[in-house]
């Protein structure tokens, strides 16, 4: 099983798909869907008590997902690091990636494409 199937059994379908199923909860990832339900205001406490309680097993941390949350629409898109703007700030001011982080979020896309620019070597840009 995939992690969709998972998500949709806790989400839509409420339907048990691990049950005594040893198959099903090998495929279980708790920190995924930990992290994918974290996005959603209605899951977010109940992703954080699952942090909390990692040393359950699988199927109770399953079992909890499946019966506490309502139905309910519960997909978005994952946070991706945007290295590209990270990276050049860090080379062009030697900042460290934390500090670079805080950095890009106050440069303007036109002060990020000067800083790109003034970075290329030639060759590919």
């Amino acid at each position: 099983m995939d992690l969709g199937e998972y998500l949709n059994s806790i989400n839509k379908s409420k339907k048990d798909i691990i049950g005594s199923n040893e198959q099903g909860e090998r495929g279980y990832i708790p920190f995924v869907i930990n992290k994918s339900l974290s996005y959603h205001k209605d899951a977010i406490f109940h992703a954080n008590f699952m942090n909390l309680k990692s040393n359950l097993d699988k199927k109770m941390q399953y079992d909890y997902y499946l019966y506490s949350l309502p139905k309910g629409n519960r997909y978005a898109k994952w946070h991706k690091d945007d290295k590209g703007s990270i990276e050049p700030i860090m080379e062009f001011y030697g900042y460290s990636r934390a500090k670079a982080t805080e950095v890009a979020k106050i440069l303007s896309e036109s002060q990020l494409e000067a800083i790109k620019e003034s970075l290329n070597k030639g060759g590919k840009s």
